[in-house]
């Protein structure tokens, strides 16, 4: 609903655009982007979240079917090798986890060796942890374990999948939070070459950004922004959620992107376009009928007369769509091209 803070981490690199752009998408701005191995991030934010989710890397068996993966997902040492990740995964992922909080382990794969026998070998562990069932899943509960739930291609309907519940004990420190995490050598590296050179993290407006060029900017408490640079990428303003510590600030690879300094000027970005907050009584848009909406996400250009020059957020039915620069009655076009869609 808007509050609170999402934590979103993607270890790999090539992975982060496009889930910014789903982050973005959703449109309530409470999140931060990072980019860091389990362990690391684990470090960073201690036990201060109420829920934590693990989509853990495993064999993929259930994406046989689909093409996606060979049949070596079925091969013992490949099973193997994901077990023993998915054990170092689990164990840190507990020491993000609040006294009373919940965690949800889930894979897409039917190995038995990489999950129920991983929650199990963690609930053996960790005494402070307990499986929780969950009664809308009762259906799907596996016969192995309570708490653990599956899907079946043969039964379901589907590609197949496992998940399983666990809290935590209220008032009890987590065993695996207080192992000494060290910074994997990759990340080492990472934060080594990419250091100051490559993002900053202030929470402040940069000095020669006005505001008052964008209305749904002016009033922004800046003290939920900050400025971010990286190699080869223009300066660009970030939004982060209130719930939040300014340690994880520093070391996020993002919040909710506002505008960017584009030839020397800032322009706005489709993700405060995208702001649950943003649709304000009185604030400038253009709200466009079925027809145009559906020329607009193609990526078309619309005439729109009597609009003054100048940025304008792009809503249809009281969404926002994203933004437009009015120039001479011509709506220009900036909605995201990875998310046009062909008019029909």
């Amino acid at each position: 609903g808007g509050t609170g803070c999402l934590i979103s981490n993607e270890a790999i690199g090539s992975r982060l655009s496009i889930l910014q752009w789903a982050l973005e998408r959703a449109g309530f701005g409470n999140y931060l982007l990072f980019n860091k191995d389990l362990e690391d991030l684990t470090t960073i934010l201690g036990p201060a979240c109420d829920c934590v989710l693990i989509d853990a890397p495993c064999s993929g068996q259930s994406m046989v079917v689909r093409g996606k993966q060979s049949t070596s997902a079925f091969a013992v040492r490949q099973i193997e090798h994901s077990a023993a990740r998915q054990q170092r995964i689990l164990k840190s992922a507990a020491g993000m986890v609040k006294p009373g909080g919940r965690l949800v382990y889930s894979t897409c794969t039917f190995s038995w060796a990489e999950n129920e026998s991983i929650v199990q070998q963690f609930v053996d562990n960790n005494s402070e942890w307990e499986p929780i069932r969950v009664p809308q899943l009762e259906q799907w509960e596996s016969r192995e374990m309570v708490g653990s739930y599956r899907l079946w291609p043969h039964r379901d309907a589907s590609s197949g999948a496992f998940a399983a519940a666990l809290r935590k004990s209220p008032g009890m420190e987590n065993s695996s939070s207080k192992a000494e995490l060290v910074p994997s050598r990759a990340n080492q590296r990472h934060d080594k070459n990419h250091g100051k050179n490559s993002k900053s993290a202030h929470i402040w407006l940069p000095t020669d950004f006005s505001s008052h060029d964008f209305p749904y900017i002016d009033g922004l408490d800046v003290q939920h922004c900050f400025e971010q640079t990286r190699v080869g990428v223009s300066r660009e303003v970030h939004l982060f959620p209130e719930d939040r510590q300014e340690s994880w600030v520093s070391a996020a690879e993002a919040g909710t992107r506002l505008v960017a300094q584009k030839s020397g000027r800032w322009e706005p970005l489709y993700g405060s376009s995208r702001l649950a907050d943003v649709l304000k009584e009185g604030s400038a848009s253009i709200a466009l009928d079925d027809g145009q909406a559906k020329r607009f996400v193609s990526g078309e250009t619309i005439r729109v007369p009597g609009f003054e020059n100048g940025w304008q957020q792009v809503t249809w039915r009281g969404r926002a769509l994203s933004w437009g620069k009015v120039v001479n009655g011509v709506l220009k076009n900036h909605f995201p091209k990875c998310f046009r869609q062909m008019a029909i």
